[in-house]
This record gives structure tokens, sequence and C-alpha cells, in this order.
């Protein structure tokens, strides 16, 4: 089933008022709820199931939850790169 414009709409403005959003996704309760790390930087808590994923886990671990290829995303941290910024 795909998501309408009006429907994002709606799912964004929630997030906005700090609601949390409930759906079902391949029969996993899935908890959507936007937070504040600090005064300018906002984070969203993912839950499947009300539990947090182990999203450090890799695929052949126990413990591991596919659905988190889908709601996380891939961070690659450069600890160089701020060294190199600042050259430039």
């Amino acid at each position: 089933m795909a998501i309408t414009k009006e429907q994002w709409t709606g799912i964004e403005n929630a997030l906005k008022r700090g609601l949390v959003i409930n759906f079902t996704h391949d029969g996993h309760e899935i908890l959507l709820q936007r937070g504040l790390i600090s005064e300018t930087k906002v984070a969203y808590a993912v839950y499947i199931d009300g539990d947090i994923p182990r999203f450090w886990l890799k695929d052949d671990e126990a413990g591991f939850n596919p659905l988190v290829e889908v709601y996380f995303r891939k961070i690659t941290y450069k600890p160089w790169q701020k060294f190199i910024n600042q050259i430039s």
C-alpha cells in the first residue's frame, strides 16, 4: 500500500507536534517518535515490536532484525574529514 501525499503531510505534521506514529510493517509493530538531542539537533527514535533494535548486529548474529536495514541508515564516520576541512 502506497502512502499518499496527504498522508505524508499528516505524518510530518504529527512528528513536528511531538506525537508518536504507530503502524504495522510485515507483521511487526513500528513506533516512530521525534526527539531533541540538543537545542539544534533532532533525532527520530524507532522501536520495532516495542524494543529499540540492535542495529549494530550483523544479519547472521542472533537477535538481528531484518527491518533494521529498512528503518536505519548506515552512517559512515570519517575521522580525518574534520582535519581536511580545516586545511582547505
